[in-house]
This record gives C-alpha cells, structure tokens and sequence, in this order.
C-alpha cells in the first residue's frame, strides 16, 4: 500500500497534477484522510477500543515504510504488516485499562501534550510530500508547518465536533489543495 502512495506522488512529481487520475484523485480527497485521521486522531476521545486502533494505524505505517525497501512482494509485506499491526492493536486493548486512558484525558497537563505530540507526528509524516534532502529532514517541522497547523486544526475539531467531522474538513481541505494545484 505504501508503495502505491509513493508510485502516485512520484508521477505526481514528474508529471504534475492535472495528471492526476480518478483513482489518485479518490485516494488523495478521501481515503487518505480518512486513513490519516483515524490513524492520527481516532485515539482523542481516549476510548479504548478508538486507542487500539490508532495504535494499530500507526504500527502498519511505521512497519509499511520500514518494509517496503526489503521485500519483494508488497502484497505479502502488506499483509504481514495488517497481520502484525491488529495483534499490536489486540495486545494494547488488553493490556490498558480505560481508567489508565481515563486519567490521562482529564490530566490538564498531559492530555494538551500528546495532542501536541500527534499533530507533530501528523506533520512529520507529511515529510514524504516533499524530495528529502538533508535540509528537509534538519528543518522538519518547518517544512510541514502547514500539516502542524492543519494538524492543530483537525485535533480541535476532532476533540470538540467529533471524528465525522475532522474527517469531512480534511476531505475538503485536500481537495481544495487539488483544485488550486490543477489551475
């Protein structure tokens, strides 16, 4: 899966947007966000079961871009990370109780912190939107300052309206993105 994101901001790069397909267009207006929001701010609501699956989320990208340079197969390497990444997402349901998650959410310090520390996370890893080079990677968070911004934005809406519609925004904001880059 990785390496079907990664094939399409390639073309993208070489050949622009307006040569963007159907299939580009569906992956980049509404699976990604929908991908990204659940992987990034699911676990807001401190839920259990929302914490597990973000976790799970989370695992399959880091194995996915870890993996995708050492097997051959993307299917079994995507499969092998799903299969790994549910387990984690089990393993962490069992073993956290949702008092422990509780505590955290009302913890008036803590809780702003890891929002913080996700919408950093959000915003590095829009890295790949870019060619990396050296000065990408020392000036990381700069270069993806309209991620942490939008990142800060979609955690408001998340934790106030819900995750419908962090979801809905982040739909329109990529496809607002899409249709200024096409002109």
């Amino acid at each position: 899966m990785t390496n079907l994101v990664r094939t399409t901001a390639e073309s993208l790069t070489i050949n622009g947007v307006k040569s963007f397909s159907l299939k580009a267009w569906v992956w980049v207006i509404i699976i990604a966000p929908m991908m990204e929001e659940t992987t990034h701010r699911l676990w807001l609501s401190m839920k259990k079961t929302h914490v597990a699956v973000s976790v799970a989320f989370v695992l399959y990208y880091v194995l996915g871009f870890i993996m995708v340079n050492y097997v051959q197969n993307h299917v079994v390497g995507a499969i092998s990370c799903g299969v790994v990444s549910v387990f984690a997402g089990m393993m962490f349901y069992s073993l956290v109780s949702e008092d422990a998650l509780e505590k955290i959410k009302c913890n008036s310090l803590l809780y702003p912190i890891i929002v913080l520390l996700g919408c950093m996370a959000f915003s590095l890893a829009h890295l790949t939107n870019y060619m990396i080079t050296v000065q990408v990677l020392l000036f990381g968070v700069v270069s993806c300052f309209r991620q942490l911004a939008g990142g800060i934005s979609l955690s408001y809406l998340r934790i106030n309206l819900g995750f419908f519609y962090a979801v809905l925004f982040h739909c329109s904001i990529n496809l607002v993105a899409c249709l200024l880059a096409t002109l």
